[in-house]
């Protein structure tokens, strides 16, 4: 028995959603390795930005102190200079002190909540990740599912009735 054309042409119509169901297994694993490399980047880049933060804010928190040390320190010359004294003088260089001491905790405040923003989108990153590592057989598994399974079935049956020699005699 030889394959004819119209053979060939029934056989391939059958194997077309599996080719096609191939394919966008396919797509779909590639999709989920390129989501899983962005977001193992995008958490390994949070990380690097919270502790670049870090170090930037504790800088800033540094120079605050230090100005603020400063800025008392002449503040109660001057004081001094101007004549003024006792009671006075101790309330007048506490409110600069508290002041400047604004600053630094201000400084403090802004480095912590930008680290915690950073590390809080590097855990996000990384929960992302695992999410797409956990979908990913089930992606695979809607894309191969009742459809493909169906198909296939309802392709051998047709290859069943086609071929069975057997059942046309027998009837």
């Amino acid at each position: 028995m030889s394959i004819g054309m119209d053979d060939l042409l029934y056989g391939l119509s059958l194997a077309s959603p599996l080719v096609g169901a191939g394919l966008r297994i396919s797509s779909t694993l590639a999709s989920h390795r390129s989501s899983i490399r962005d977001h193992e980047y995008r958490s390994l880049l949070a990380e690097e930005n919270a502790l670049r933060a870090d170090v930037l804010y504790l800088d800033r928190e540094d120079q605050a102190r230090r100005e603020g040390i400063m800025d008392t320190g002449v503040f109660r010359m001057k004081a001094v200079l101007s004549g003024v004294s006792g009671a006075s003088l101790d309330l007048l260089v506490g409110q600069n002190t508290r002041n400047a001491y604004k600053g630094i905790n201000t400084a403090r405040t802004a480095r912590e909540q930008t680290v915690a923003r950073f590390a809080k989108e590097a855990g996000w990153h990384r929960a992302n990740k695992e999410a797409v590592k956990n979908n990913r057989w089930a992606s695979v598994a809607a894309i191969a599912g009742p459809p493909m399974v169906e198909s296939a079935s309802s392709a051998g049956m047709k290859m069943f009735r086609r071929y069975n020699v057997k059942g046309k005699d027998a009837s």
